[in-house]
């Protein structure tokens, strides 16, 4: 689903490398039209379909193109029309500097709650340089950027088991937008585990100047997270983490779910809040007799969700995730090899409003594509 404006519903329809737009009528969900969308070329180059976007009610479709004789890596944004037309007057909207074509990074993207802005992210590494590059930049109804930031975090890749990555980022009512960067390595003299976990905010009232919200916490190593700002000006993250034995090594496994609150007001962090699997989950995820020996679930599991209750909690919906790719078979442009994705059982948390467990279930589910 795209959105809806003058009483139609705007949809995606992906099939292969064929992209259409569809519209139904809001009322009655007939569908009313469907037009394929076709890209466009730029310097004589196939651009990427990345996505289509609606702002204040009108249509966008974003595609990419890698040059590689500039190594830049552009994303192009088009008008598009209910006929599925795209505009030969595209946007440039970035223009990524990257190292080669295989780590030419990825385009990440967020709607304001007024899908009125559009945020979006590019994260690409840099492995000669030992660094990490994002960009972010904010885009109005018109495309037109009024806001951008950028930083290349150098690391250490020396340092026991280290870790670098870009949690989530989203994007608030009033135009803030945040990242959350996490790095941790092991201290093998002192036998610890190291985590730096940072929000960068980029606040409107603050002409966007770049503020760091630490976040501490000890003994625990953080898997996954994601992020969601809210009307009252707070910040909810959630996700899974992992212990931490007593050489300072993570075990991996999730251990539990976390809630961190953030009042955007005063960067302070108000609840900072670790919770394990109770028997119950752990025992419709990995069984009866794991569960018994305190065996922790797999980190396979990913933050779908976050819906907020009336009462400030939360409830968090995280879905099995797996990927597997097989052997190819075939010679040169005629190999093929084989992917499948299994999405399974559904985790189903509810947290009270500070933050610890208020209960848990499991929807089982067995889905898979290839």
């Amino acid at each position: 689903i795209i959105g809806e404006s003058n009483n139609k519903i705007y949809a995606l329809a992906v099939r292969k490398d064929d992209f259409s737009l569809k519209i139904f009528d809001a009322a009655s969900m007939k569908q009313l039209s469907s037009k394929k969308i076709i890209l466009p070329e730029m310097n004589d180059k196939e651009v990427e379909f990345e996505d289509v976007f609606m702002l204040n009610g009108k249509l966008y479709a974003v595609g990419s193109v890698y040059n590689s004789k500039t190594k830049i890596y552009n994303l192009v944004g088009s008008s598009l029309s209910e006929d599925g037309v795209i505009s030969k007057k595209g946007v440039v909207l970035f223009d990524a500097e990257v190292a080669k074509k295989s780590q030419k990074g990825s385009f990440y993207f967020k709607e304001a709650p007024a899908e009125d802005k559009l945020l979006i992210m590019h994260a690409c590494e840099f492995p000669r340089e030992d660094a990490v590059k994002y960009e972010l930049k904010l885009f109005d109804d018109n495309l037109k950027s009024f806001f951008a930031a950028s930083e290349k975090v150098h690391f250490d890749d020396k340092k026991k088991d280290f870790d670098f990555l870009i949690a989530d980022f989203d994007l608030n009512v009033n135009g803030d937008a945040f990242l959350a960067i996490n790095e941790s390595y092991r201290d093998s003299k002192k036998k610890e585990k190291v985590e730096r976990f940072e929000v960068h905010a980029f606040k409107k009232a603050n002409n966007y100047t770049k503020e760091v919200i630490n976040i501490d916490f000890k003994d625990k190593e953080i898997i996954n997270c994601k992020m969601m700002a809210t009307a009252n000006n707070m910040l909810q993250m959630v996700g899974f983490y992992s212990g931490v034995r007593e050489s300072g090594r993570a075990e991996k496994d999730l251990k539990g779910i976390y809630n961190i609150n953030v009042d955007l007001a005063t960067n302070t962090v108000n609840k900072n809040k670790f919770n394990q699997f109770d028997y119950a989950t752990k025992v419709k995820l990995i069984g009866e007799r794991r569960a018994k020996k305190g065996k922790d679930v797999k980190p396979l599991y990913t933050i779908t969700n976050i819906i907020e209750k009336p009462d400030g909690g939360l409830i968090v919906l995280s879905e099995y995730r797996l990927v597997i790719v097989g052997q190819s078979s075939g010679i040169g442009p005629l190999a093929f090899t084989p992917v499948t994705y299994v999405k399974n059982e559904i985790i189903v948390t509810s947290l009270n409003p500070d933050g610890s467990f208020a209960w848990g279930n499991v929807v089982p589910k067995e889905q898979a594509a290839s």
